[in-house]
Formats: structure tokens, sequence, C-alpha cells
């Protein structure tokens, strides 16, 4: 099924509504082993929205509803010195997958880092879920596998 989704540059008006759908989406389908502090959230996308170097982009369906979102941030690589564009996050609230949804988001954030010289997209995905059908998406949009990330939480508390 095809989906008729809007896709929009997000103001800081669309921050509060896009934060609240992450927070929800993550706490009810990874049962609180992957749940972002909404507050934190909220300030730290709000504060960085205007800045050159990162972009979100929000879908909604033809009712108004936000399905979805994606952020990114172009960055110089240390190593390289290539412009790269990195994904912070993309979601699609799961009735919505495998609508074109998720495509959309990700095809406005390429045009986004091409737009801001970026010559690399680097994408991630969370481990466990879903691993096969996202390594095919990735691969049949012209992505290959270059390094496998871990993540090991230091501090509790912050």
């Amino acid at each position: 099924m095809t989906l008729t989704v809007e896709i929009e540059q997000a103001t800081a008006t669309d921050i509060e509504s896009i934060i609240d759908m992450l927070v929800n989406g993550y706490a009810s389908e990874f049962g609180g082993s992957y749940v972002y502090d909404r507050d934190v959230g909220l300030k730290t996308l709000i504060d960085t929205l205007g800045r050159n170097q990162q972009n979100i982009f929000y879908a909604k369906d033809d009712k108004g509803k936000y399905i979805g979102g994606i952020g990114g941030t172009v960055y110089r690589h240390p190593w390289s010195g290539k412009i790269e564009c990195s994904e912070l996050f993309w979601y699609i609230l799961p009735e919505h997958r495998r609508t074109g949804a998720g495509k959309a988001l990700l095809d406005k954030l390429e045009q986004w880092a091409r737009s801001m010289g970026a010559g690399n997209l680097v994408m991630t995905y969370i481990h466990g879920i879903g691993d096969d059908k996202m390594k095919a998406f990735y691969y049949r949009e012209g992505f290959f596998p270059l390094e496998h990330r871990v993540i090991k939480v230091l501090n509790h508390g912050t």
C-alpha cells in the first residue's frame, strides 16, 4: 500500500509533536530498552534546529497526523576531510511502514545532504529490530556496510 504523505522541513512548532511520536514509539516498540528522555530531546532538537549543519523533516498523513520523522547533521569527517551527512534519527510509526513514507523521508534527507555539499550519507538502524529487512532496504537504496556500531552505557544518570 502506498500512502500519500506530506514531507516538510520541521520548525520549532513541530518539534514537540515529533519528539512525542519518537518517545512514545520507541517506548512501545522496544519495551523501555531504548527510550529517550522527552524533555532533553525537546530542548536539544529545538536548540540545534536553526543551525546550518542540522535539519529535521517530518511526514504527515492526509489527516495531518505526524507519522514519521528523520533528522541529519552535516559535518567534515575527521579522517578524510570530506563532508558527510549522518542520520540523527529516523522513525516511522509501525502502521505506516512499507507505505513509502520512510523512503520519502530518506529521499528528502538525501536531497538536503546533497544541497549541503555532502558526499556521503551515513545511516544506522537498531540492532535486532528487523535487521534483514533494513539491510535489504539499504542495499536497494545504494548503501553498503562500512562499520558496526556498538554502545556501552557509562553513566545511567546523564
